[in-house]
């Protein structure tokens, strides 16, 4: 017998973000030191190896520590609990890039802004 409550086009479930709650004071700082600096940081996000472009560290109106970062071709708010292997790269930094707005509506407050 079939279950009539059984959808088979219902979404699948989507993949938990892992979390780094150890490092996100590490991260941050990392980040500060990429925007003093004029660098990039390389970093490990959602499993994918990424270069970014830290404008923007805060805290967002939920209230985790992030960052507003550009990465490929595109603005990101990108969570300091879910980076991983963050490090400063060679790469030197655009930011502020074209499009960049100082004071982001998802953040609720600024630590520095490029």
């Amino acid at each position: 017998m079939k279950n009539p409550d059984f959808n088979r086009s219902a979404p699948k479930p989507v993949a938990i973000a892992r979390k780094n709650p150890t490092q996100v004071a590490k991260n941050r700082e990392l980040a500060l030191e990429a925007l003093k600096g004029k660098v990039a940081l390389n970093l490990t996000y959602e499993g994918t190896a990424i270069v970014a472009e830290v404008h923007t560290i805060g805290q967002t109106k939920t209230f985790r520590p992030a960052m507003l970062a550009f990465v490929n071709d595109a603005f990101r708010v990108l969570y300091f609990d879910e980076a991983f292997d963050v490090a400063l790269s060679d790469t030197v930094s655009s930011a502020p890039r074209e499009g960049f707005k100082a004071h982001a509506r998802d953040f609720r407050k600024f630590d520095a802004v490029a």
